[in-house]
């Protein structure tokens, strides 16, 4: 088999689109905390606040992928015993959103749009809303639902 000049360069274009891509979308700047978390037990994800101190704070978040799941996740201390968790990957492109402390919504870095705590779309070009889990507080733990 044969490679021509056009194909090795068009290999080379993709490569590097892919590199600037996975760049822009989702790396280590947009992160806080963790990106893997523990596994789930019983299709529960329990993340002790001792291990993720950022959950301690109001405004404080982790996002990461339990080891024996495929999509990740983003955990929100709203305030209180209020926590928030959705899905983490855009509905869009699937690019990791992002929250900042005492904003009322998550963006995607990659293209902009913009989601509500509750997952709902505010600003495309998004058009499905992000997954909400059923979170439990615990004395000394956040407890998600995640089947």
């Amino acid at each position: 088999m044969s490679c021509s000049r056009r194909d090795v360069c068009g290999l080379i274009l993709s490569s590097g689109s892919l590199l600037v891509l996975s760049a822009a979308c989702g790396g280590s700047k947009s992160l806080s905390g963790p990106t893997t978390f523990p596994p789930t037990e019983a299709g529960t994800l329990r993340l002790p606040l001792a291990d993720y101190p950022a959950l301690l704070e109001p405004g404080g978040w982790v996002r990461g992928i339990p080891p024996d799941r495929m999509a990740p996740v983003i955990v929100i201390h709203l305030g209180g015993s209020e926590y928030v968790v959705l899905a983490a990957a855009c509905t869009h492109f699937g690019c990791g959103v992002i929250y900042e402390a005492g904003s009322s919504c998550l963006e995607c870095p990659c293209h902009g749009s913009e989601f509500a705590l509750d997952g709902g779309v505010l600003r495309g070009p998004a058009e499905l809303p992000l997954a909400q889990y059923v979170v439990a507080v615990e004395a000394d733990a956040v407890a998600i639902a995640i089947g």
